[in-house]
């Protein structure tokens, strides 16, 4: 009887606690992004896609050495769907296609396994290197141009906090790559010109701003990346460690997030389901 009393009581004492780590780990995320985001077999069917299955076997990279699973691995987060397209812009004149960051279809992708509590977004790299728009004028309302990069960006924040008004959006900056951030591309305007609009947009909508112009790739390009652009697992981990970092310190996240065992942070990336769409 004392046995069965004390067993009864250590239930009754472990429940509260698994219930609040469960609770914890519920905060779930999508991501929105080009090609340093996508993975084969993480985005839908018919998305362009840069770490294929070759690059997995040439160069040895996991879907979990991506920076976006070793941000939820190491920050606690759940990851819960990809809308990445490998070569995509943010501006454009094709609404039509879904390929762009503005079109419906991607809006409406990175909810496909449900509505995320936070979206990372991570376009312009591809707007700033191609050249095909210019960088245009803010607007505040009549949210329809987007035919340049400030009015398509602000298109796309409009879409996605008007179709998920309770998720967190976190913009991140234009991610380093060999050319300069200071450098002016063929049409007049510099990836710092792009951040800046970037972080301006941001604000105007009520999301997160992260600056990842500082990840130290340039230290070593060749351990870092493939190509001085797309990172490698190692370049990954430190993206996924400063975007940690700043989603603390702007209090989006809270450290206790943190899985606190292997175990519960392989379970966190088994624990996926996908349709035949990924």
């Amino acid at each position: 009887m004392k046995y069965n009393t004390l067993f009864l009581l250590s239930i009754l004492l472990w429940i509260p606690f698994h219930a609040e780590a469960q609770k914890k780990d519920s905060i779930t995320f999508a991501v929105m992004g080009n090609s340093i985001s996508t993975y084969y077999g993480y985005i839908p069917d018919g998305y362009k896609v840069f770490y294929t299955e070759d690059r997995e076997k040439k160069y040895g990279i996991q879907v979990g050495d991506t920076w976006w699973m070793q941000l939820s691995r190491l920050s606690g987060l759940t990851f819960l769907a990809n809308a990445s397209w490998s070569g995509s812009r943010v501006s454009c004149d094709l609404l039509d296609s879904d390929a762009p960051f503005v079109s419906n279809a991607r809006v409406a992708a990175v909810g496909r396994a449900g509505t995320p509590d936070i979206i990372f977004i991570m376009g312009g790299t591809n707007d700033w290197n191609q050249a095909k728009l210019p960088l245009g004028e803010f607007s505040t309302e009549n949210f329809t141009d987007s035919l340049t990069f400030r009015g398509a960006y602000a298109m796309l924040l409009h879409k996605l906090s008007t179709r998920y008004p309770s998720t967190k959006l976190v913009c991140l900056s234009i991610t380093p790559r060999s050319a300069g951030v200071n450098q002016l591309n063929n049409i007049g305007y510099s990836q710092a010109d792009a951040n800046e609009s970037i972080k301006k947009i941001t604000k105007q909508f009520g999301g997160y701003y992260i600056d990842c112009t500082t990840i130290p790739f340039s230290a070593n390009w060749s351990s870092y990346t493939l190509d001085k652009l797309h990172p490698t697992a190692a370049g990954a981990s430190l993206m996924a460690n400063a975007i940690y970092k700043e989603l603390l310190a702007q209090n989006i996240i809270t450290s206790d997030l943190r899985q606190n065992s292997e175990t519960a942070e392989a379970e966190c990336l088994l624990d996926l389901s996908f349709d035949a769409n990924g």
